[in-house]
């Protein structure tokens, strides 16, 4: 006599072989997938627009004037930007010559070319620099990259200038360098001075 096997029994048996050969029994599937890519931003500052002059201080005029043509060459200001487009940008000023109310004025701009907005703040001289060198940032106005700004620049105003300005892809800041000494300031003859001047720019939310 021939037992009968369950149903039941005989339907797992029949999925089972059925997996077994590959064969799908019913189950309908689909899958989704999210695929990215993150393209980054960067912040980038540069040197823009350096301009170099000379002036003197005239005691009997009592005013700064023009350096005279007849003593052009006893002192003499230069600038060049060294490592441009990199991180080590650097601004150099040399002055040769220097003497007493003799004044070298360097002009330049901080561009943004990086596509993050930055902060820009204020120069900030490493310890040990000479006193008598001067930087100034005007933070109040920024300009375009075709603008430049017609005024002299104004030192010690405003009394309590912003402490950065926030710069935008191709927004640019203006600032100058002035260096000169008297003879209060007990610089010696045929001597060497070094300074160094540094100028941050961050992201704007940090």
């Amino acid at each position: 006599m021939t037992k009968r096997l369950p149903l039941a029994f005989l339907a797992v048996l029949l999925i089972v072989l059925l997996a077994g050969l590959g064969v799908a029994y019913g189950l309908w599937s689909e899958t989704l997938t999210v695929s990215g890519t993150v393209y980054t931003g960067n912040v980038d500052v540069q040197f823009a627009d350096v301009k170099t002059w000379e002036k003197v201080y005239d005691y009997n005029l009592g005013k700064e004037i023009d350096e005279p043509e007849k003593k052009a060459n006893a002192a003499n200001c230069t600038s060049f930007i060294q490592d441009a487009g990199t991180d080590e940008e650097t601004l150099v000023v040399t002055a040769e010559g220097a003497y007493p109310s003799w004044r070298c004025y360097v002009e330049f701009y901080i561009q943004s070319v990086g596509s993050v907005p930055v902060h820009v703040f204020k120069p900030k001289g490493a310890v040990g620099n000479p006193t008598w060198p001067e930087i100034s940032c005007d933070f109040t106005k920024s300009y375009t990259a075709s603008e430049s700004a017609s005024e002299e620049l104004n030192w010690g105003w405003p009394p309590q200038p912003p402490s950065y300005i926030q710069l935008h892809k191709g927004e640019k800041v203006r600032c100058q360098l002035k260096v000169h000494f008297d003879n209060e300031d007990g610089v010696a003859e045929n001597a060497t001075y070094t300074f160094t001047y540094t100028i941050l720019a961050k992201q704007w939310n940090e």
